[in-house]
């Protein structure tokens, strides 16, 4: 098994203190001051206690935990799950705990583990607090390093729980989803970095997650005292689902669990980004001053900037040029290999709308629980020229606020989950800069009290900007109910900053759907049919444009014509049936254009700029 530990592993001296101080992070390089590396032959009980008992462990957990299932061996340690009955309880598994033996308040928290998969599994890496000096559950906090739920076996995710009472339980963490492959392929480190007042998670030295006391704000931050380490796995329970009662025995198996004081190099950036994105920024992080950085990306892409440095803009080019970008960083401290899989999606258009304000969509509104109004677009200029949108106030005491739309245009809800289509939208909004938008995804079977039966799936975009329109791009984040239907949604939800008290407003417009596709060239143009009467409710956007021009509610039999300024025509484009059209205009030149609309019985001119 790989086995990277400094020399500091020898000096036990450290891991006494270990237990007695505060980790601080002053140190230039990394100082291990605390590691079990399974080398023996059985689980060191000056390190770890074994759990024992069943009873659901508040969870509705199916497992009796006995210190037989955890074994050591070949230099990792093996926590298995077995269908074995004992008392009550028809499976078997082990936990361990470092309580009172390791217990820390910060530093880096991190382990080497391949998760197992199956239906029903939950295997956990996660910390609990020593003396719960605020109270109990879940006042005086839970760190959760790693979670995966097993029928879900390439995602993995870190969550902080919180809260003034069990009744009052929040919570907060985001997903790692890997790009390939599952979690049970291979090992992988999970980490987190804990400082005063922030802390981050990791995949493999990749930054997917960062909270501070900001955010879970006015709840208190419990975690400013010490905590201990806990590994398990659990079988059934709130999270763990339905079992596979064929998949046993299964097993979580540990190559190491370290503690540092101070942070190691780490690697952040996008891990998917769109076809031929340009300018995307990779970082290293927790280096030790001068260092030196050595880049490298997969062929197809370019490193635009920042060789050499702590930090690189990458250009990419389409779905051929995925792949991992490294990072080798040099030091006195020695030499750190770092890498992030990054993967190129294809190219996706412009299928239909579900929701637009100035003409019929595939969606209706239902209801919501703030203010929702058609108004006048605040800023008709860049993205959006539309003459109306949606305008909506958030209700700020209502926690998870959200807006219902019914459809049946969603057929099979898994292309959106699999990234056959995406969920586009344009946003206008003052609320701050990375507010989380979702879309859910529900079937007939969901209301209000049942969560999460019915919920297909959800899709996360965060806003970028501020008092401008954009367009957000959703990404799947997860599905709630791994048993709802895919042919059964009938119902959109769109949620502003869910899980919040906030009253921002929000301007949407352009709820639409997009799918993988080869693009229209010019003399092409892919088009939606719907039903519109004139050609005044014809409209063009992006404008300023880039590639891609998208053109709204096209009369039938309508002449299409883009003109250079000269007059000279630069594509002729007929369209027989009335709806919505995308054209690919990435062989023009930069410059003006103008659009003309010929019908039988009327003509339109607009002006485009082609970026």
């Amino acid at each position: 098994m790989l086995k990277k530990c400094t020399t500091a592993c020898l000096f036990t001296a450290l891991v006494a203190l270990s237990f007695l101080f505060n980790i601080t992070a002053n140190a230039q390089c990394p100082t291990l001051v605390w590691a079990d590396e399974f080398n023996g032959t059985t689980l060191d009980g000056a390190k770890w206690t074994a759990e024992n008992g069943g009873g659901g462990w508040g969870n509705g957990e199916l497992q009796y935990y006995k210190a037989a299932n955890a074994t050591v061996g070949s230099g990792t340690l093996k926590i298995t799950a077995k269908k074995e009955r004992v008392q009550a309880n028809n499976y078997t598994s082990a936990r361990i705990k470092t309580y009172l033996k390791g217990d820390w308040t910060y530093g880096r928290f991190e382990a080497r583990i391949k998760l197992p998969k199956g239906a029903g599994l939950w295997p956990a890496f996660w910390m609990m607090p020593t003396d719960s000096y605020y109270g109990t559950w879940p006042r005086s906090g839970e760190i959760d390093i790693s979670e995966l739920v097993g029928a879900k076996p390439n995602n993995s995710f870190g969550t902080l729980h919180y809260g003034t009472s069990s009744t009052d339980h929040q919570y907060k963490g985001a997903n790692f989803f890997l790009n390939s492959g599952t979690f049970a392929d291979a090992f992988h480190t999970f980490a987190v970095e804990w400082q005063a007042g922030v802390i981050k998670w990791y995949v493999d030295d990749n930054l997917y997650s960062t909270l501070t006391s900001a955010d879970i704000a006015p709840y208190a931050w419990p975690f400013d005292k010490r905590f201990y380490i806990i590994l398990n796995l659990a079988v059934g329970g709130t999270l763990g689902g339905t079992v596979d009662t064929k998949i046993f025995p299964v097993a979580m198996e540990v190559d190491y669990v370290r503690v540092y004081a101070g942070n190691t190099p780490t690697i952040s950036g996008k891990r998917v980004v769109l076809n031929q994105a340009q300018g995307e920024t990779y970082s290293i992080a927790n280096a030790p001053a001068g260092s030196n950085y050595n880049w490298s990306v997969p062929p197809g892409a370019t490193i635009a900037s920042g060789q050499g440095t702590n930090s690189i803009t990458v250009n990419w080019a389409n779905t051929s040029s995925s792949g991992n970008v490294n990072c080798a960083v040099s030091s006195s401290c020695g030499t750190s290999n770092l890498a992030m899989n990054v993967y190129v999606e294809p190219a996706y258009n412009y299928a239909f709308s579900f929701v637009n304000f100035d003409a019929s969509g595939q969606a209706t509104y239902s209801r919501s629980d703030g203010t929702y109004s058609v108004v006048a677009n605040p800023s008709a200029s860049g993205i959006n020229t539309s003459a109306l949108s949606g305008k909506y106030i958030r209700n700020s005491t209502v926690q998870y606020d959200y807006i219902q739309y019914n459809t049946t245009a969603i057929t099979n809800a898994a292309d959106y989950k699999n990234k056959v289509k995406k969920f586009y939208l344009d946003v206008y909004t003052a609320a701050p800069v990375g507010t989380p938008v979702l879309i859910q995804l529900e079937g007939s079977t969901a209301s209000a009290t049942n969560y999460p039966t019915g919920r297909n799936s959800r899709y996360v975009a965060y806003t970028t900007k501020q008092n401008q329109w954009e367009r957000l791009i959703f990404t799947f984040l997860d599905a709630p109910d791994a048993a709802a239907s895919d042919a059964g949604v009938t119902r959109m939800l769109l949620m502003f900053n869910s899980n919040s008290f906030t009253g921002s407003t929000y301007y949407i417009d352009n709820l639409d759907s997009y799918s993988v596709g080869a693009a229209a060239r010019i003399g092409e143009a892919s088009v939606t049919a719907l039903p519109v009467s004139n050609l005044m409710q014809t409209q063009i956007y992006p404008n300023p444009t880039g590639n891609e021009l998208r053109i709204q509610h096209i009369k039938a039999n309508t002449s299409v014509s883009i003109l250079n300024l000269m007059g000279q025509s630069m594509g002729v484009y007929k369209f027989k049936e009335a709806g919505n059209a995308v054209i690919d205009i990435s062989s023009l030149v930069s410059g003006q254009y103008l659009v003309k609309f010929t019908s039988n019985d009327e003509t339109k001119t607009l002006k485009i700029i082609k970026q």
